[in-house]
């Protein structure tokens, strides 16, 4: 499904990233029978169910596939934090990469996936999103959950 991410400290991790995410859009949209997700509010709702769903599967798969699977998910969760707020990638040592928004503001999305496979509910992404946009002053979407 993805291919391995390493983000060495020479490589371009903004390139990397958006590589991955677009995997994981890709092989997402078809077992979704082609419904080209976006990486907006309703693409980070999107991940949420699929995390909430099949969290348990993903787990059990165990090691790099786990992986691959965090990986993906945590560069697609990137890409709509991105795409709303901006911000450029960097190699983040055994976190593969991080988003900075800004000088003051470092994300590591591959962190929240993690939280919510671990943690459930309480771990959500989505409630991290929200948070996030109330945060930089903008409404945030209230997403059915």
């Amino acid at each position: 499904m993805i291919k391995e991410f390493r983000a060495e400290a020479h490589g371009d991790a903004d390139e990397r990233v958006r590589s991955v995410a677009a995997q994981f859009r890709k092989w997402l949209d078809k077992s979704l029978e082609d419904q080209m997700l976006k990486y907006d509010d309703a693409g980070v709702l999107a991940l949420y169910t699929l995390i909430t769903m099949k969290g348990g599967e993903i787990l059990e798969l165990g090691g790099d596939e786990t992986s691959r699977w965090v990986v993906g998910m945590g560069a697609f969760l990137s890409e709509c934090i991105r795409a709303r707020f901006g911000g450029d990638y960097f190699a983040s040592g055994d976190q593969g990469f991080g988003l900075r928004i800004d000088e003051a503001t470092e994300l590591y999305p591959l962190r929240w996936v993690q939280d919510q496979l671990a943690n459930g509910i309480k771990g959500s992404i989505l409630l991290k999103y929200q948070l996030l946009v109330e945060s930089r002053g903008g409404d945030a979407p209230r997403l059915e959950r």
